[in-house]
């Protein structure tokens, strides 16, 4: 929940309460955000060709997408990420920064 995990970044690398709290909403924005535009975005895309065709231009995963993320910013940098990734049916594998691994276990 937002609450906890505000106090653990507070906790673990010095955030104020507020700013935690901020970040959170920050991603949830972008979750709620990538949900609604994603399917469209990802959509397969027709287009007529000079010599009378049609080519489709399709978005298809490209496999596991690594993140080795900062410290100061330990759920946004993630979501940023990852939501995206995720969405278009791609892996992701994080290495989180060593000194918010709680943020990162959560």
């Amino acid at each position: 929940n937002k609450e906890d995990f505000s106090k653990l970044m507070t906790q673990e690398m010095g955030k104020l309460i507020k700013h935690g709290h901020q970040e959170m909403e920050l991603c949830a924005g972008i979750c709620e955000y990538t949900a609604k535009t994603g399917p469209h975005e990802l959509e397969d895309e027709t287009k007529d060709l000079a010599d009378g065709g049609k080519g489709i231009i399709t978005y298809s995963p490209i496999g596991v997408i690594y993140g080795i993320q900062p410290w100061n910013f330990p759920a946004y940098q993630v979501i940023r990420y990852a939501i995206v990734n995720l969405m278009a049916g791609n892996s992701v594998l994080l290495k989180h920064a060593g000194n918010v691994t709680g943020c990162s276990l959560k």
